[in-house]
């Protein structure tokens, strides 16, 4: 195994947003960086005073199977978000479906079975994290705002930053220089702009001042699953307890 450098981050998106294959993955190229997209056929839903929420099916918001299939052809990696974005405190049988309904539709499009996991809202609860080890997943992603310490944080349950919605290099900077000693930043972003989920969508102009800052300050850029580079999942969720 490598040693941990400094400045290492990985780059997350979720929900499958249309722009993710459009807009995103070709600043990513640019700059030679890696990302982890967390898919899901989200179901429409209805906001605060009825105004509706478009489903996977509208191809204006989300992408198609055939660009997520081509982003893990470019390379990147494709992980679970669960089929239809279920909050992991449903039942077990249902939440074991969920997932493995998303893993099949991965296969049924080339793609491999995803060993990364984020957990839909980042809500977690006690039992999912040994749903997702009966699966084998290898790491999954929550919140927290909290730097990712391997030595103290379970791989299924690794805390991650949203970056800030608005341009705000000097809290973005804050963020990612914890990168070191051993210590890890996760960083989830969605859409960009998310047309679908307006209340997390980020401003373009942050996203492109935030790629060129990694860039320019010699980060290294990496999808989660790169993170066995550096560490033996199952080690860890052997030597370290879990907590939620």
């Amino acid at each position: 195994m490598k040693e941990i450098p400094d400045k290492l981050v990985v780059l997350t998106f979720d929900d499958a947003l249309s722009n993710h294959a459009t807009y995103v993955a070709p600043i990513l190229k640019k700059y030679g960086f890696n990302a982890t997209f967390f898919v899901c056929e989200f179901p429409p839903l209805s906001l605060d005073g009825g105004v509706p929420c478009p489903g996977f099916e509208n191809k204006e918001f989300y992408m198609s199977w055939e660009q997520i299939a081509e982003l893990n052809e470019a390379g990147f990696e494709i992980g679970n978000h669960t089929m239809h974005h279920r909050f992991v405190t449903i039942p077990r049988e249902e939440l074991l479906k969920e997932i493995q309904d998303l893993n099949l539709r991965c296969m049924e499009n080339d793609i491999p079975v995803p060993i990364s996991f984020c957990y839909p809202a980042n809500v977690t609860s006690e039992e999912s994290p040994s749903v997702l080890n009966e699966i084998r997943f290898q790491w999954a992603r929550r919140g927290g705002e909290s730097v990712y310490d391997p030595e103290v944080h379970h791989p299924l349950l690794i805390p991650s930053f949203e970056a800030p919605l608005k341009k705000d290099i000097n809290e973005f900077a804050k963020m990612v220089n914890q990168a070191k000693e051993g210590k890890i930043i996760v960083l989830y972003f969605h859409g960009i702009p998310d047309l679908a989920h307006p209340w997390v969508s980020m401003e373009r102009e942050a996203f492109e001042a935030y790629m060129e800052y990694l860039f320019k300050n010699d980060f290294k850029v990496f999808a989660m699953r790169e993170l066995s580079n550096y560490m033996d999942p199952l080690e860890l969720q052997a030597k370290i307890r879990l907590g939620i």
